[in-house]
Parts: structure tokens; sequence; C-alpha cells
């Protein structure tokens, strides 16, 4: 493995465990939180040199991966609704980053197209286009599902009980490795696309969650 691929691995890494920190530690408001990881994402991206690969083909795909990914994110919260305590989800992100219900439209519109375009960007295509350039195939494409998994771990910390917890970081690494399979072919427009259709899906939950849809 070369310097490259080191430098792109550690640039990775590096950004994960400052965004898990400010989770964890600093807790700054979202809004505040949101441009640390927009200045971090897009730098790393930026020092890697990855200069994007949005190709119109995989438009139909995505659109077909984003309506699936929504309806089947949507079809397993209602199937393990009771196990999941929404109230206290909404007391903690109220607590730890100021979401409530008056500013909620404003943050998923946020998360499902412009953060999932970051952490596209970071994870597979820096993370996988452009480290499979420098290093084995089977290494960039685990590297990038797990990254994306571990980021995601300070994130949903107390959301959920243990079980599905785990299921989620499953989730999110099987996941990973699909729109690395999307993103080889496909250029990364169908893997935001399906990722903004998880977004939207989970942020559609918290609409629940806030009163804003019955």
């Amino acid at each position: 493995m070369n310097r490259k691929a080191v430098f792109i691995m550690l640039g990775i890494m590096l950004a994960c465990c400052i965004m898990a920190l400010v989770e964890t530690v600093i807790q700054p408001g979202y809004a505040v939180k949101s441009a640390i990881k927009a200045v971090l994402f897009s730098g790393v991206v930026f020092l890697c040199g990855f200069r994007g690969a949005f190709r119109r083909e995989g438009l139909p795909l995505g659109l077909i991966l984003g309506g699936g990914i929504f309806a089947i994110i949507l079809a397993a919260f209602f199937l393990f609704r009771s196990f999941i305590d929404l109230g206290s989800i909404a007391a903690g992100l109220m607590a730890k980053e100021g979401i409530s219900r008056e500013n909620f439209l404003w943050v998923a519109l946020y998360i499902s197209v412009v953060n999932s375009a970051l952490e596209e960007l970071l994870f597979r295509g820096v993370g996988y286009l452009q480290l499979r350039r420098y290093a084995p195939e089977w290494c960039a494409m685990l590297f990038s599902a797990g990254a994306f998994a571990l980021y995601h771990v300070a994130i949903l910390d107390g959301w959920f009980s243990w079980w599905i917890y785990g299921l989620c970081m499953l989730g999110l690494f099987l996941g990973g490795l699909i729109f690395n399979i999307l993103d080889r072919r496909y250029g990364i427009l169908p893997g935001w696309m399906a990722h903004a259709g998880a977004n939207l899906s989970i942020n559609t939950i918290g609409m629940m969650m806030f009163g804003l849809v019955p």
C-alpha cells in the first residue's frame, strides 16, 4: 500500500475522530456542528484530489433506489416502533443540539440533501473510488463501508436498545458495500440518491416524532 492510500485513510479517520469528539464532548448546536463537518469533509475531499463522479446515466437507478430505501426504512420503523422511544430521542436532540419542532424542517432538508452529499463524497468518492486507485479493491471496499458505519456510532449512541443499535450498524456497513458497488459502475449519483432517500425516510419519522405529520 503506497503513501497516497495511507494519506487517504488517515485523512478520513482523522475527520471521523474529530467529528466524534465534536458529537460527544464539545456538543455544539446543530448549525455549528454542521459547519465543522462541512469544512472537515470537503477539506479531505479537496486534499485527496477527488473531483467528483456524478454521471447522469445513474439517475434512473438512483430514483428507484432512493424510493425503495425510503419505503423499506419506513416499513422497518412501523415494524419495530414499539421498541423505539421517540420521546426520549426528541428530548435528546433538543438538549444536545437544539433541534426542535420549530426548526426541524430546515434541519431535515439539510440532512437529506447536503449532509448526504458530504458523506457520499468522503466515504465513497474518496474512501472508495479514490482509494481503490492506490490500494487493493478489497481494502478500499471494506475501509469505506467500515468507516461509514463507525462514523455513525457516536451519532446514534443512546437512541435505541443495543440490538436495534447493532442492526443499524450492520445495515450501515452492508449499505456502504452496496453503494461502493454502485459507485464503481455508475459514479456516486445513485448512491447519493439512495442515501438521500434513507435520510428522507428517517426525517419523515422525525416529523412524526415532532408532531409535524400524523
